[in-house]
């Protein structure tokens, strides 16, 4: 039988949770996938803003129409490729993870981030398969603009995660039993939520992992001066990162709005003690506090309480890593994505 190929993107770099999903699909699906850009790509054109504006528009010119399935992620320009490359003999499916809300962002969203959101509500939606990562979305998208689409989570690396090594982090960093903190400076993730509360928890150490996280920045975005106990160590490799988590003693995920985050599910197979706002995807992954610690967004105190409470705690992390097992595994959830693959090739 004639193997089906699978184009899936765009993967610009390696970071980031719709990066790390779209490589989740490729290094597990079943069908012959390929991430475009490739890796030999990514690494030619790292930093190089000019050579990438022609690869796109040399790849515009020539479309994906060799591949019988089309599979977007986010990016306008790519929903735009692949639904210029779709006909009778290519098939596009289109993953939502998240939409871009004003009320996130200080009430005010960028001019990229309106383009975003126009392209997903508006093209992408004619995708001949609409999958949101999380329900939430799923609902809100059919309710808001009569979208409507297949609910498959988003999933998490558990092989990578059991080759994370915190003590490489505690060595490199010097510190340990620490709190800590994987996102960016976005308003969304809500960094100086972070920052807040560890000004309440003085004798216990905070890190935080991202871009763009330095004390410039927080305090020229925020207004706020970065206590003596929390550590910002920037961005570091997908494999550091893990290394960061696979140290801590608690997660902590401060976020106005998530879709269903990688980092989160990440923290969970290294059978952390996770604190969660208690809404949108962190609540699906979490569920409950048999999982995890959920606090009501907004309240400091009861943020703080929680985090308390991880610190002590000795049960949670083991039954979180076993639910990530048993639903978000890449392992398990991509015969999900490969039975849409089926669909769309009229395997099934």
């Amino acid at each position: 039988m004639r193997s089906v190929k699978v184009a899936i993107g765009p993967v610009f770099d390696e970071f980031g949770g719709v990066s790390r999903h779209i490589l989740g699909i490729k290094r597990n699906s079943s069908f012959d996938v390929v991430d475009v850009p490739s890796v030999l790509y990514r690494r030619f054109t790292r930093n190089r803003r000019n050579i990438r504006r022609i690869y796109k528009m040399m790849l515009g010119h020539i479309g994906l129409r060799q591949f019988d399935i089309v599979h977007s992620h986010v990016s306008p320009w790519f929903v735009n490729l692949c639904a210029r490359s779709r006909n009778r003999s290519c098939r596009w499916a289109h993953t939502y993870h998240t939409l871009y809300f004003k009320e996130d962002f200080f009430g005010n969203l960028e001019p990229w981030q309106e383009l975003v959101n126009e392209s997903l509500v508006r093209e992408a939606s004619s995708a001949d398969v609409r999958i949101s990562i999380s329900l939430w979305l799923s609902e809100y998208l059919e309710a808001e603009y009569g979208v409507s689409t297949i609910v498959i989570p988003n999933g998490v690396d558990v092989e990578a995660c059991d080759l994370a090594d915190g003590s490489r982090f505690v060595q490199r960093c010097g510190l340990e039993d620490y709190v800590i903190f994987v996102g960016s400076d976005r308003a969304v993730k809500a960094p100086d939520l972070f920052i807040r509360m560890a000004r309440e928890l003085k004798d216990v150490p905070f890190v935080m992992v991202g871009r763009r996280l330095n004390r410039e920045n927080i305090y020229s975005k925020y207004g706020l001066d970065v206590p003596r106990n929390v550590f910002l160590v920037g961005e570091l490799s997908y494999r550091e990162t893990l290394d960061a988590i696979a140290g801590c003693r608690a997660f902590v995920m401060t976020s106005k709005r998530e879709g269903c985050p990688t980092a989160l599910l990440e923290a969970m197979a290294l059978r952390k003690p996770v604190v969660v706002p208690a809404h949108s995807g962190c609540l699906e992954i979490v569920e409950s506090e048999d999982y995890g610690f959920l606090y009501e967004y907004g309240r400091l105190d009861d943020l703080v309480e929680n985090v308390r409470k991880a610190l002590d705690d000795k049960q949670k992390g083991k039954r979180a890593r076993q639910r990530v097992l048993d639903i978000y595994d890449w392992r398990v959830l991509v015969k999900r994505i490969d039975d849409v693959y089926r669909e769309l090739a009229g395997e099934t």
